[in-house]
């Protein structure tokens, strides 16, 4: 129901632009030509009562002048603009005439243009306007329906599209309102200027955050050199440096596109160019989408990570992580074990409340013991009572770490009779202790199999954080992989059809 809501909304603000655009650029038409025009008759026309003219200016800070016509009647009437070329110092020798010649056509809509060139129509700027009109409206949409997610689940991953989204529909708008009120060039108000500006607006925004991208690359880099250094040599440890010698070489082969494609192909032909066009389009429109999608990430993971929740919590469950060929615990998993017991006696202090541990996971082929009895050896020997102490031992993942947990717990509260929550297991208060850059992930998957708990992160070590932040990354994008993939096709197809329409039209 709300699609179709959504859907006829749109429908209607699409028909009330197409009648106030064929409103206020109906009926006119600036043609404008290179140098000045005469005083006097500047302009000849082989018929009467097509168009007159309504306006002369010259420009000076670009030598033109505009001439503006204002229909009459129905009809194609050719029209000779006489220009002065008296005032220029330079040898104008090389002109074999001084007047510009075009057919102008009034259709029976009363919309005037160039003939032979379709892109001629004028006074498109309030194009430009609806088009900020319309970005500001979709942001301010992905807001509210991102207040609402966040009321939902914090952890829901439309939330990190979302910002990804509102993170390309801000610099579309910046690059919009420098267009539509900084921005001057020749054929800026007509139909053509427009169209220019929507083909290469992906190629504008990836110019933009070019400088970002480097920047990202390098520290990729560079925190995966110390991250092997520290952690020694794998595939997963050196993702950050495929992935930021990736962003740089992927990007620089789409600034290069042309000149690359000119070695196969004439790039200066028409439909050369727009082959060209299309794949230079194609690879920038995908690398920016990624690109937001991982800053819309960065910012969820830091938001979680950085989150306190309220201190009335019931149960608190400690997800596991590799132990030591001695059966205690990692520097990785005693952070979250340590983070853990922080926000029990931070409770204790404020509320007065206790906490029950849940610790949780299984035993690997190459582990001594469980790494849930390691996390219960760490919490005892730091002072927790073992009646506070839940064990959980036969998870391997993280999806099985919470509905493991959740079943230990619902388990827990009737055999203490509901003494921390009453019978309902639903007013159960559940929060759970993981490091920083899983909190986000941990959470949606706990979300998704319905179970209500919050997280709270430890801090990891800045070479560590990268190289983890990328691994959420892809696992972000491949639980929602389809919606992405949905996402870029629409972008890229809408790309590839305005290049078919200005390849059929000739209006690039």
């Amino acid at each position: 129901m709300k699609r179709a809501k959504k859907i006829s909304i749109a429908v209607l603000i699409l028909i009330f632009f197409t009648l106030v655009n064929i409103f206020v650029i109906r009926g006119s038409y600036t043609l404008t030509v290179y140098y000045k025009v005469p005083d006097e008759n500047p302009v000849t026309m082989d018929k009467d009562g097509i168009v007159e003219v309504d306006m002369i200016t010259y420009d000076e800070s670009r030598d033109c002048t505009n001439i503006r016509f204002k229909a009459i009647s129905q009809g194609t009437v050719n029209v000779s603009v006489h220009r002065d070329l008296s005032y220029l110092e330079d040898d104008i020798n090389g002109y074999e005439s001084s007047d510009y010649d075009a057919e102008i056509i009034v259709d029976k809509f009363f919309l005037v243009y160039e003939k032979g060139f379709f892109g001629s129509l004028t006074n498109m700027n309030i194009i430009r306007f609806e088009i900020i009109f319309l970005l500001v409206l979709m942001m301010v949409n992905i807001i509210i329906s991102t207040r609402k997610l966040q009321a939902e689940s914090p952890y829901s991953y439309r939330i990190m599209y979302n910002i990804g989204a509102l993170i390309i529909l801000g610099l579309n708008l910046l690059v919009w309102s420098f267009d539509a009120f900084i921005s001057e060039y020749e054929g800026s108000d007509k139909l053509y200027g427009i169209y220019g500006d929507i083909v290469s607006a992906v190629m504008t925004f990836a110019i933009i955050i070019f400088p970002f991208v480097l920047l990202l690359a390098v520290f990729l880099i560079f925190s995966n050199i110390a991250l092997i250094r520290h952690e020694g040599k794998s595939l997963t440890n050196m993702l950050g440096i495929l992935l930021g010698v990736g962003l740089v070489a992927v990007t620089v082969f789409s600034y290069f596109s042309f000149v690359i494609f000119g070695r196969f192909i004439n790039v200066n032909s028409y439909g050369g160019f727009h082959v060209a066009y299309f794949v230079e389009g194609t690879l920038f429109t995908t690398i920016s989408y990624l690109e937001c999608m991982m800053i819309g990430t960065y910012i969820c993971s830091a938001r979680a990570q950085r989150y306190v929740p309220r201190f009335d919590k019931d149960y608190i469950i400690i997800l596991g992580c590799s132990i030591r060929k001695d059966g205690t615990v990692t520097p990785l998993l005693r952070g979250r074990a340590d983070r853990a017991i922080w926000f029990a006696k931070k409770q204790k202090e404020e509320t007065g409340k206790d906490i029950v541990f849940v610790a949780s996971g299984g035993q690997g082929a190459d582990e001594v013991t469980s790494e849930a009895e390691a996390i219960k050896n760490y919490l005892l020997e730091n002072g927790i009572d073992e009646d506070h102490i839940i064990v959980e031992n036969k998870s391997t993942t993280t999806l099985e770490n919470m509905k493991f947990s959740y079943e230990k717990i619902c388990e827990d509260v009737k055999t203490r009779g509901g003494e921390k929550a009453g019978d309902d297991i639903s007013d159960v208060k559940i929060a759970f202790s993981t490091t920083g850059y899983h909190v986000f992930r941990s959470g949606h998957i706990a979300y998704s199999q319905g179970i209500k708990a919050v997280g709270i992160g430890n801090k990891t070590k800045w070479y560590f954080h990268t190289n983890a932040l990328i691994r959420e990354f892809v696992a972000n994008m491949n639980i929602e992989k389809k919606r992405h993939i949905e996402k870029l096709l629409v972008l890229i197809l809408i790309f590839t059809a305005l290049l078919l329409v200005s390849y059929q039209f000739k209006i690039m």
